[in-house]
């Protein structure tokens, strides 16, 4: 016989030891089940122990887990490698009832060595119900013990433990091992109870610190992401080799050194039914667990929850960006209609005695034999005049106080005309011009001349903002309420304090004497005059694009649309 291990957990010790060995050895069963052990190390652990217990050679525990079957088998020469078997349990018969399963053991060990013959040899198989015997043909094995493992109701299991010597388990031998398979299947239970509460509460503190980001918009959203992305390693079975990216559009969001990813869980990022990106956790190294799959059920419910919490973030943030910018257009409306009757009252003030200063100022310059001198200054008095004139006019038409004479117009054709006169000027400043006109455009409801004014006046602005050259897209296109003009250029930008107030009277970079201010706040005029709408978007050094958006032409007019 095998001399006794040094710890005494061997079962054929003498008979006033073994009450004390049996309880040693349940009692490190049942705590080996509340370490917190993967699957595959509480099983090499507890093969280690039932292996010296018995004092038998091989060992092998089968057991159901849900939709899955696992067969772990170790042996006496080698206590620490083991091998897992994982099947989906419609394949094994692992949970059938026991005499079925010591018949499915006599038929496999049976067939080891082929049929049996003259050489065969006789197999002790011990059960709860008593001793079989059987014979196979040049089995290592003489002795084996077939035990049930009590785990619950739905996962039943068994415990077989083989031996090379005969008569290896007796009466008294299978009355202890089966307590030690009670106290087997007992620490088997706890330690899947324990694993999986801890899964939980690793679960719900994940999606406790989303909701905690999600309920907040206090930072940027790209803030957001990155803080939601750092919750989601340690959320998952192995936190120490897992990693975690959240992508949206071109921004990607990491945890962790993203090494080469041996296993893989994504799920997509849809916002509003449109995918934006992904979500994305994996391993960056290997376990023997993931034999039996590297992610668990819950995990893909779990990603797919936040990457549900994650679009509705986006939702809000983007929800958020667009109520803040038509709050701010409204405000800039305002401004403008408020800084727009200021600009007719003072037009209207100014008008009168303007007026008579350039009527008197003609009527001077008329009279004969004036002196030179005096010539002279009356032609700077009659410029100034009309100079000023024109700024009364083009404050009147930033006040909509000049009404626009409209009719159905051709989008297109106004811009080829206006372009016709402006190309010259860009090829003079190193600029390409780039049409991107659309021919399916319907007619708009315009004043033709004026909307002449808003490109010329937007064309010029752009080859300003481009002195080393540069290229001008002039793009037209159909619009659900009309049609769409935009005028974009690759100039220097603009920075966000000087976009806010670009379209005020009087408002320029330029240098003093360099211009009035007024172009931008007349294409306003003209455009909101229209029935239309203007936006702009800027970056220094990258662009600036304006849109115009302006009405269909009203059905049964010429060139309007027909029914």
């Amino acid at each position: 016989m095998t001399p006794a291990p040094a710890d005494g957990l061997h079962v054929n010790s003498d008979a006033p030891q073994r009450s004390r060995r049996f309880f040693l050895l349940t009692h490190r069963l049942l705590r080996l089940g509340n370490r917190g052990l993967t699957r595959i190390d509480f099983l090499r652990a507890t093969s280690r122990l039932l292996l010296r217990y018995a004092e038998c050679d091989s060992l092998e525990i089968r057991l159901t887990d849900g939709p899955f079957s696992y067969q772990w088998t170790s042996s006496r020469s080698s206590p620490r490698d083991g091998r897992l078997e994982v099947e989906p349990r419609s394949c094994s018969n692992a949970d059938v009832p026991l005499e079925q399963v010591i018949g499915a053991v006599r038929d496999v060990s049976a067939g080891l060595g082929g049929s049996a013959d003259a050489t065969s040899a006789l197999l002790e198989v011990w059960t709860p119900e008593g001793r079989h015997i059987t014979q196979v043909a040049d089995s290592a094995f003489r002795s084996m013990a077939v035990l049930p493992l009590f785990v619950n109701d739905a996962n039943p299991g068994t415990l077989i433990l083989r031996a090379k010597r005969s008569s290896a388990f007796h009466e008294t031998t299978m009355t202890e091992l089966s307590g030690v398979a009670l106290a087997l299947g007992l620490a088997i239970a706890n330690r899947r109870a324990q694993a999986a509460l801890r899964e939980r509460i690793k679960e719900l503190t994940c999606l406790y610190g989303v909701a905690r980001i999600t309920d907040h918009l206090t930072a940027s959203l790209d803030d957001q992401l990155q803080r939601i992305v750092s919750l989601l390693p340690p959320a998952w079975q192995f936190p120490r080799i897992a990693r975690a990216r959240i992508v949206l559009d071109s921004r990607v969001f990491e945890a962790g050194t993203l090494e080469t990813m041996h296993h893989i869980q994504s799920t997509p990022l849809v916002v509003r039914g449109r995918p934006r990106g992904e979500v994305v956790v994996g391993y960056v190294a290997e376990r023997d667990e993931f034999v039996e799959g590297a992610f668990l059920p819950e995990e893909r419910a779990l990603i797919d929850t936040v990457a549900r919490e994650i679009a509705w973030l986006v939702e809000r943030y983007e929800e958020e960006s667009e109520r803040r910018r038509l709050q701010e257009q409204l405000r800039h409306a305002d401004r403008l209609a408020t800084i727009g009757q200021l600009a007719a009252g003072v037009a209207h003030e100014l008008n009168e005695p303007l007026g008579n200063i350039l009527g008197f100022g003609q009527l001077a310059r008329q009279a004969g034999d004036l002196p030179e001198s005096t010539a002279r200054d009356l032609d700077k008095i009659i410029a100034a005049a009309l100079h000023g004139r024109e700024v009364i006019r083009k404050l009147m038409v930033f006040a909509r106080q000049s009404q626009p004479k409209k009719s159905a117009g051709d989008l297109n054709e106004i811009v080829e005309n206006g372009l016709y006169f402006l190309e010259s000027r860009c090829a003079k400043h190193g600029i390409v011009v780039e049409r991107r006109l659309a021919s399916d455009l319907p007619a708009v409801h315009v004043d033709a001349s004026q909307i002449h004014q808003v490109l010329v006046n937007l064309v010029v602005n752009a080859i300003q903002a481009m002195p080393n050259g540069g290229r001008l897209i002039i793009e037209s296109a159909p619009d659900p309420l009309g049609a769409c003009l935009a005028v974009e250029d690759t100039g220097i930008g603009m920075p966000p304090e000087v976009l806010s107030q670009i379209f005020n009277p009087f408002f320029t970079t330029k240098d003093v004497g360099e211009g009035t201010g007024l172009g931008l706040s007349v294409v306003h005029g003209i455009v909101t005059s229209h029935g239309g709408t203007i936006s702009v978007s800027s970056r220094a050094g990258v662009g600036t694009r304006f849109e115009i958006r302006l009405p269909l032409s009203p059905r049964g007019e010429p060139g309007g649309r027909s029914s």
